[in-house]
């Protein structure tokens, strides 16, 4: 069974500060995901990637039921930050 990124981290989502990238800024404005969207798959997403070797700290492909799924969220000392994020392109065309 897949494991949950907020199991994962193992306390409350709020204890951690999220940074989004210029990239995954740019995306979430472009397809019109709200922060609150990203908020959401960190708490009930769970992990179907680990990139454990990547340079310079681990991270983590997410999803969830819904369509978003975050590429790339970057631990580190109480940071989150997200590099990337997408809809899944079979529901993307459900929505446009």
């Amino acid at each position: 069974m897949k494991k949950k990124f907020i199991e994962y981290i193992s306390n409350e989502l709020s204890e951690w500060r999220i940074a989004y990238r210029v990239h995954a800024t740019r995306r979430m404005f472009e397809r019109g995901i709200e922060e609150k969207d990203i908020i959401e798959v960190l708490q009930e997403g769970t992990i179907i990637e680990e990139y454990l070797k990547d340079y310079p700290l681990p991270s983590f492909l997410l999803n969830r039921a819904s369509p978003l799924r975050i590429d790339r969220c970057i631990l580190s000392s109480q940071w989150i930050t997200c590099r990337s994020n997408y809809i899944s392109s079979q529901l993307m065309s459900l929505i446009h």
